[in-house]
């Protein structure tokens, strides 16, 4: 999406305007993809989760609206997914996705000792997540 040069030629009602025709077709084409018609199932949190994702989306805006007279367009998407990732750091650390994430951390940040078998252990911790996650792929034609 690059809606933050429109901002420097256009009100941002307009530019929204203007943004927001696009996704009438792709919303269409999407129905149709997933046969809505065929019956609908929503999960609470799912509906929940994604109406906060979307609430969110319009400060977003209105902060890079009040911002872009002071900065440029690609600073403010850095600054966007820098504030982005230390959210959700906090949220969901990524040093607690993995033990061996967090025994580095431990090793780097606290100065603790990893023993031999720590050592020996980390590479098949990390190569087993690493097939089953490929597994899980599918190849594309």
């Amino acid at each position: 999406m690059v809606l933050f040069p429109q901002l420097h030629r256009l009100q941002i009602g307009i530019a929204l305007l203007i943004q927001y025709i696009a996704p009438a077709p792709a919303l269409a084409g999407l129905a149709l993809v997933v046969e809505i018609w065929s019956g609908l199932s929503l999960d609470a949190a799912g509906v929940a989760a994604t109406l906060g994702a979307a609430g969110s989306y319009a400060p977003y805006i209105l902060m890079a609206e009040h911002r872009i007279h002071e900065r440029d367009p690609i600073s403010l998407v850095c600054l966007g997914f820098l504030f982005a990732s230390l959210l959700w750091t906090m949220l969901r650390p990524w040093w607690s996705f993995s033990g061996v994430a967090g025994a580095l951390v431990a090793w780097a940040w606290l100065g603790e000792s990893l023993d031999g078998v720590q050592l020996v252990s980390a590479p098949i911790v990390l190569g087993s997540i690493f097939l089953a996650q490929s597994a899980r792929l599918k190849p594309t034609l």
